[in-house]
């Protein structure tokens, strides 16, 4: 929408990328696009970019792009998923190319914070879900289900982990 014409105007960068976004929601049940309001921007996720929409103008700009994500565990966090962080590559224990983004905010410090989609899992690479030789997490799961599109709906599938 350009507030200056007070028209829908077509954009084909957004048009790309949400084309990307809905074939992503099947592998990446958990993605959504979320937004976050400031300084009078909205900022808003989309596949793998971040993008902003400036208000007063309509103008649409491509933030940042994530291509290869590295991460870093912290083990002494309990809910392991969430024990993730991005990191250099140097640092990194496992590393992700071209996955979507699982949400985005921005917080009162003024910094955005943004969670990375990917198909690891708690059980990845355990025997057994009180196999205490590893910590999971040691690949990305491909036993996907494709009608499953949230936690909330009693779905026992561990198809995703955010970053």
């Amino acid at each position: 929408y350009n507030p200056e014409t007070d028209a829908m105007e077509e954009n084909e960068l957004l048009t790309t990328l949400f084309a990307q976004y809905k074939e992503e929601c099947d592998i990446y049940p958990s993605i959504k696009m979320t937004a976050a309001l400031h300084n009078g921007k909205l900022y808003f996720n989309l596949s793998n970019c971040i993008l902003s929409y400036e208000l007063s103008t309509g103008k649409v700009e491509k933030v940042k792009e994530y291509n290869t994500v590295y991460g870093k565990r912290d083990k002494s966090v309990a809910f392991g998923g969430m024990g993730f962080s991005v990191c250099s590559a140097g640092e990194a224990d496992l590393s992700v190319t071209n996955h979507p983004i699982a949400a985005l905010t921005i917080k009162d410090d003024g910094k955005m914070y943004v969670s990375v989609a990917t198909n690891y899992a708690f059980i990845s690479g355990k025997s057994a879900v009180d196999d205490l030789s590893s910590y999971g997490y040691e690949f990305e799961e491909s036993n996907y289900n494709p009608n499953y599109s949230t936690f909330m709906q009693g779905s026992d599938s561990e198809n995703s982990t955010a970053m």
